[in-house]
């Protein structure tokens, strides 16, 4: 999604209702995009889901890489992003 806002929180509500879970992956820090918006959306409703988001923790960076190692090493490079889905399918959640 290149465009959050505004949120079109019914309608959001409606796509996302029955899930157990939502993931969230953001390629820029976590707490400043769409998992933002969703936590926040959740808060205001009666959503029975747990959302899960991935991206750079709120830190200063110090690391250099390019665009693949520094997904990787934030747990967004597209193997990363699997294997955490994996781990929610199958009712584990650590690491």
């Amino acid at each position: 999604m290149p465009l959050i806002q505004p949120l079109n929180a019914q309608e959001l509500s409606k796509m996302l209702a029955g899930l157990d879970h939502v993931i969230s992956v953001e390629e820029h820090f976590v707490n400043c995009g769409l998992g933002n918006a969703l936590l926040r959306m959740r808060s205001q409703t009666s959503a029975a889901w747990t959302l899960h988001c991935l991206g750079i923790p709120n830190k200063f960076i110090h690391e250099i890489k390019d665009t693949e190692g520094m997904r990787d090493l934030f747990g967004i490079s597209c193997i990363k992003i699997a294997r955490y889905v994996s781990k929610i399918v199958s009712g584990r959640r650590n690491g």
